[in-house]
């Protein structure tokens, strides 16, 4: 019971997306999107935080007309993309 509340504290209290692509009928929740840049950009610390996989919470799928279709997915970010220089001893 611990472990699962832990988890959905960190899932549902983490750096959260909502962002609206041509609709596909094979989104769904509990898969992962990545997202990145197409760019050279330099490497900033707002890329450090925002960029990379998140895990989907809600997919929302609306027909606007009869040739539109969007959906909308909220998801959540499950780790930070930089290296939190944890290091573990395993030996």
């Amino acid at each position: 019971k611990g472990l699962n509340k832990l988890l959905k504290n960190t899932i549902m209290s983490n750096l959260g997306i909502e962002i609206s692509l041509k609709g596909q009928m094979f989104r769904r929740s509990g898969k992962f999107i990545t997202i990145d840049r197409s760019s050279l950009d330099p490497k900033n610390k707002f890329d450090d935080r925002f960029l990379g996989t998140y895990f989907i919470i809600n997919v929302e799928h609306t027909f606007i007309r009869d040739d539109l279709y969007i959906n909308r997915i909220f998801g959540v970010k499950t780790y930070y993309f930089d290296n939190l220089k944890f290091n573990e001893n395993l030996d």
